[in-house]
């Protein structure tokens, strides 16, 4: 059970986080208003995308609004909600998809949420198994979301 200290330090994260991207220009201060962008440059210049190694820059772009959004995640409490519910994973979980273009299995944006899950939410995961003394159901719990994450992880590989 988390202390006052805790809770506090939590709170004052989280009120401090609103006003991360206050400076930046709305339309860049979220990965909705940024991931058209790369979409239409992606559909609309695809050889300069591909050049440009875009796939392999998307996860260092995305990641610190994946990470703004789990800063008050916690998979060990009740009623956690599922990363599949959250906007960041509804929202790049189809990047660059048409659904009339059908799937390229050679684009590299295919890796996107598999990379995603790889460099944020396993480390996320991960912390809390280091920085915590966990009870049996906490550690059931936090190997359940490790095994769905890998069988994700696998299956998009």
């Amino acid at each position: 059970m988390p202390n006052i200290d805790e809770n506090k330090k939590k709170e004052s994260l989280l009120a401090s986080s609103y006003s991360l991207f206050e400076d930046v220009v709305e339309e860049f201060s979220t990965f909705e208003g940024i991931k058209p962008h790369f979409e239409k440059w992606k559909h609309q210049y695809s050889d300069s995308y591909k050049e440009a190694y875009i796939s392999l820059c998307l996860p260092k772009l995305f990641s610190p609004f994946i990470r703004l959004q789990l800063l008050n995640w916690n998979p060990l409490e009740p009623h956690c909600v599922d990363i599949e519910e959250m906007r960041w994973f509804e929202s790049l979980i189809f990047y660059g998809f048409r659904e009339y273009d059908g799937i390229d299995k050679e684009d590299l944006d295919n890796k996107l949420m598999p990379s995603l899950v790889e460099k944020v939410i396993l480390p996320k995961l991960t912390s809390f198994w280091m920085d915590s003394q966990l009870a049996f159901w906490m550690a059931t719990q936090l190997a359940m979301w490790m095994a769905t994450l890998l069988a994700f992880w696998m299956a998009t590989q």
